[in-house]
């Protein structure tokens, strides 16, 4: 039977690899790319081909590099020694720049059709990579049913099949967020070093392609707590296999896995910047950090200062938060509405008008189920609460874009 379930896995990763890729790749060669993505690439590819990283730190490194990876198999012509775009990145703090640069890369010096084919091509694995998970983790859960119903779900979803093929940070970090909340449920049943290691790796990757990673350590901060309170022991498995029933042991195991997942998240970035501070090499030509340097609040003016003088982080890195935070409230459009500070019902508007009415319905079965008991509740709080987690930092943020 086993091998059986095993032979019938197989046949269905494979035929949902294909259909999937087919999908992606048959709409995204009849579109134009979207306008943020010759900006990511044309990033990505300067990190990897030039080691210089002034373009775009507005967001990290690590999806950008992977796009942009296929791109050192072609012969691409360098615009930087005719055009003035490259160098004006350092001398003029707006975003536009970086746009005129892409531009002259990607589509008046090189071929963008092809170029593009390809870093879509990667982002297509990520998503169908997500996809395979996704399915080995509801099979894992609830069996080969569940499994293929996940599996499913995601396929067929038209924000997945949209999101799946744009070069950008959203899927990459998808696939980072779920295999972190994996990796330290796993952590949570039994503490080991495989466990330790996979949790801390995948959340400083995580740190690495979406600013959005804080919400992990908010998920991680509620699950923790749901097995702190629960009567379920965790097994520590370090040395001698042993049962924790504690509180108090509990709480420890944990942080402990916290702070090797951020230990292990500081090790990457520098890593990921090449283990230099400057964005360009011999720091000549510093980044604008004036321009995202928060004026209002004289703490996190001193404590951003602190950390750049004292060059605790990569100086691209420090940039890119900064931008985030100063950027946060944005003004947004809801339903016929414009409001400088954006609307709490953004997201659940989104949310209820963008998932499929049969996966809105299923989600509203499956919770009821949960409530009744019909599934195991630590197995549905676990499910559930990294996505409210997440979802409801999206609703409590001023940012309100997509």
């Amino acid at each position: 039977r086993n091998g059986g379930c095993g032979a019938a896995s197989f046949f269905v990763l494979i035929y949902f690899v294909l259909l999937f890729t087919l999908i992606g790749v048959s709409s995204f060669l009849q579109k134009s790319p979207t306008v943020d993505e010759p900006v990511h690439l044309a990033a990505g590819y300067s990190y990897l081909k030039w080691g210089d990283f002034r373009a775009n730190p507005e967001h990290p490194p690590l999806a950008k590099l992977w796009a942009a990876l296929p791109l050192l198999a072609f012969d691409i012509s360098d615009p930087r020694p005719s055009r003035p775009h490259w160098d004006s990145i350092t001398e003029n703090s707006e975003p536009v720049v970086t746009v005129d640069f892409a531009r002259d890369l990607l589509f008046v010096d090189n071929n963008g059709e092809t170029l593009f084919f390809y870093a879509k091509l990667q982002m297509i694995a990520l998503a169908a990579l997500l996809g395979a998970l996704i399915y080995a983790w509801g099979k894992k859960l609830f069996g080969f049913e569940a499994g293929i119903a996940a599996l499913a779900l995601f396929a067929f979803d038209p924000n997945i099949l949209g999101h799946s093929q744009i070069v950008h940070t959203d899927m990459p970090f998808a696939l980072l967020f779920f295999l972190s909340v994996c990796c330290f449920w796993r952590l949570s049943e039994q503490a080991n070093w495989r466990n330790l290691l996979l949790t801390s790796l995948f959340f400083g990757l995580a740190a690495v392609t979406k600013y959005s990673y804080v919400a992990i350590l908010l998920a991680w901060f509620a699950l923790g707590l749901v097995k702190v309170f629960s009567r379920e022991p965790l097994i520590s498995a370090f040395t001698n296999s042993r049962a924790i029933h504690s509180r108090l042991g509990k709480t420890i195991l944990l942080s402990g896995g916290l702070t090797s997942a951020l230990a292990a998240a500081y090790f990457i970035i520098w890593a990921a910047y090449r283990f230099r501070f400057y964005a360009i090499d011999g720091g000549l030509r510093p980044l604008h950090m004036e321009w995202v340097m928060p004026a209002e609040n004289s703490l996190l003016h001193s404590l951003a200062n602190f950390v750049y003088e004292h060059h605790l982080f990569p100086e691209a890195w420090i940039y890119g938060q900064l931008y985030v935070l100063k950027f946060l409230n944005r003004t947004a459009y809801l339903l016929g509405e414009i409001s400088p500070d954006g609307f709490w019902s953004y997201f659940p508007v989104a949310f209820m008008v963008k998932t499929p009415l049969p996966t809105l319905m299923l989600l509203g079965v499956s919770l009821w189920m949960v409530v009744r008991g019909r599934i195991s509740r630590t197995s549905g709080l676990f499910l559930f609460t990294p996505a409210a987690v997440y979802f409801l930092s999206a609703v409590w943020a001023r940012k309100k874009l997509g």
